[in-house]
């Protein structure tokens, strides 16, 4: 669930499952010395996980809101430039992971030069902490996705694009990806006899939904014949289009519904 530019495509495409933007965490250098702690003073590899999941989660809560923002001005007709667009985006994420950031680590009663640390440590020994691993590399992906290069997709010819009328029928079928793969979730949880509507147990499943999302929604794109960058690429080439803007906002809606008649929060 892009680079630097890519940030006009979440924004316009209002995908509530897509990517996240910058993080303080990795660009500092520190070192986490273990074997100098005490057993209740090492942050442990499922504290880093938790943390790193949860951030994720709620930074994707966050860009839904203001991607659907952003989609409704569009809609309404109204175009903005798209560095504009770009850097305001990045300024209200930067803004919005500082607050969520700081409080889980209020809440998890951790430092942050701490958490650096054992982020850190437990990385130079990915190979014995491979969950660890899993849950910083989603979140730096998501930060160069928004923030960061894209080498794969700028490289992109416009020849090689989709057209708006494409770009729309991609998002449907990119839109029915994410629902079936949150719908599947749902479906599994009740099966295991777990109230989704319960805070606590709808919380696991936007974990859930967060860790395979953008696969679902690929997945589905690729059953299609639809290169998921070339499908990025194309929606930031329309992002101005006022026909796209509409259509996208449309479907973010009915997705929204679709998580209502499953019995789950929407922002997600």
């Amino acid at each position: 669930m892009a680079s630097r530019s890519n940030a006009i495509l979440v924004a316009s495409a209002a995908v509530t499952a897509t990517y996240l933007i910058y993080s303080q965490f990795f660009s500092k250098t520190s070192h986490f010395a273990a074997d100098n702690l005490s057993d209740d003073e090492i942050i442990t590899p499922d504290l880093v996980c938790k943390f790193f999941d949860q951030l994720f989660v709620q930074m994707q809560s966050v860009l839904a809101n203001l991607s659907q923002q952003i989609a409704q001005i569009q809609a309404a007709g109204q175009r903005i430039p798209e560095d504009q667009l770009k850097k305001l985006l990045a300024a209200e994420f930067e803004r919005g992971l500082g607050i969520k950031q700081q409080k889980l680590l209020d809440e998890m009663k951790v430092d942050e030069d701490c958490m650096q640390e054992a982020m850190e440590a437990y990385l130079a020994r990915s190979e014995d902490f491979p969950a660890v691993q899993r849950s910083v590399e989603r979140f730096r992906k998501l930060y160069t996705t928004v923030a960061g290069d894209n080498e794969s997709s700028s490289s992109i010819p416009d020849k090689d694009l989709l057209s708006a009328s494409k770009v729309v029928e991609a998002a449907e079928v990119y839109f029915e990806g994410l629902t079936g793969c949150m719908r599947d979730l749902v479906n599994e949880f009740k099966e295991d006899g777990l109230d989704v509507s319960d805070p606590s147990v709808s919380q696991k499943l936007q974990n859930r939904f967060a860790a395979t999302a953008n696969d679902a929604g690929d997945a589905a794109l690729k059953e299609i014949g639809i290169d998921a960058d070339v499908f990025k690429k194309s929606l930031e080439k329309h992002s101005q289009d006022s026909v796209v803007g509409r259509a996208l906002a449309m479907l973010q809606m009915k997705q929204q519904q679709d998580l209502v008649a499953m019995g789950i929060s929407p922002g997600i």
